[in-house]
């Protein structure tokens, strides 16, 4: 079974409700995108892809309908996106903090009203 933002099965037919993540399982899952970046400066890639759309779980957390969430991971907007903020801002603290020049960070989003 998988996790995500909250325990809301997706649109699709069949579809499995999911395990909410825990606070600390968020946490967890922002750690393991610092250490994906901090492999992949060593491995000496030109740059990551933080990959927010098609459902993922990144875009679960800014998703109104998967993301219903009561504490400071979900409500408001602001809150559905402190996530990625925070995921964000994590992986380009990475970048900042190790001695790579012209290493990229990419966000990439599935624009839709939410």
């Amino acid at each position: 079974m998988e996790n995500s933002a909250s325990a809301i099965a997706t649109e699709r037919l069949n579809a499995e409700i999911p395990r909410a993540l825990t606070e600390d399982a968020i946490f967890d899952l922002i750690q393991d995108f610092k250490k994906a970046t901090e492999r992949a400066i060593k491995a000496g890639f030109d740059g990551v892809e933080i990959h927010g759309a098609n459902t993922y779980k990144i875009q679960q957390f800014s998703s109104p309908h998967s993301n219903r969430r009561e504490d400071q991971w979900g409500g408001s907007i602001e809150k559905r996106f402190n996530f990625i903020n925070q995921l964000v801002d994590s992986v380009t603290e990475v970048v900042d903090n190790s001695n790579v020049q012209d290493f990229i960070v990419g966000y990439r989003f599935f624009p839709r009203r939410i």
